[in-house]
């Protein structure tokens, strides 16, 4: 498995990239966020996703890991491959996603071009469930509290969810109910973020 290329970017085209590494040119398909950032003549390092398709091995590239987490993620839903997933990864922020997920908001995702009500539903419904149940929301959740404070914060985060979940509470309303209280105060202690939380969700 390739993870991860470093390389001089040769070219850039409407749904991939160039990247020679050491001599060897890779074709490296992308979202047109990714396209746009990379320059020609630069050097860059992207994490791949390999997949063979037709006897043919296809590299994905992603300059953040979280992206490409988030595309394995999309395909795990019925109806949707590389190329909806990439669309959906070229129009949406992973915050914005996180948000919609838990939200429960279609719009975000019926206002890409190709994408309907029905896999609209299917991604919220299904990812709604892998992320409430799995170690993937505390991921998203890393990165989504990055947005209100540091490195710090988002430990912080991530050490109230698992403690609320731990507790038995549902983790998308402790992840809802901690990232909102953290907005609002950065610096809050550990221990006063579980107990605020705790008052929240018991009245839920």
């Amino acid at each position: 498995m390739i993870g991860k290329l470093v390389g001089i970017v040769e070219h850039i085209d409407e749904d991939h990239f160039l990247l020679n590494v050491d001599g060897v040119v890779y074709i490296v398909f992308g979202h047109v966020g990714t396209l746009s950032t990379l320059q020609v003549g630069q050097k860059s390092s992207v994490y791949t996703d390999l997949h063979i398709k037709d006897e043919q091995i296809v590299l994905y590239g992603f300059l953040q890991t979280i992206e490409k987490k988030w595309f394995k993620l999309l395909q795990t839903v019925q109806g949707v491959g590389s190329k909806v997933a990439l669309l959906i990864l070229g129009s949406v922020s992973p915050e914005k996603l996180t948000g919609a997920i838990l939200s429960g908001d279609q719009h975000l995702f019926k206002q890409i071009p190709g994408i309907g009500s029905k896999i609209a539903s299917r991604i919220i419904n299904e990812l709604k469930d892998k992320f409430t149940n799995s170690k993937n929301s505390e991921l998203f959740l890393s990165h989504s509290a990055l947005q209100h404070g540091n490195a710090a914060t988002s430990t912080k985060a991530q050490d109230a969810v698992v403690a609320l979940s731990n507790l038995g509470f549902n983790r998308t309303n402790a992840y809802k109910i901690v990232t909102d209280i953290l907005a609002s105060d950065q610096d809050i202690p550990l221990e006063n973020l579980i107990k605020e939380a705790l008052g929240q969700l018991g009245s839920l």
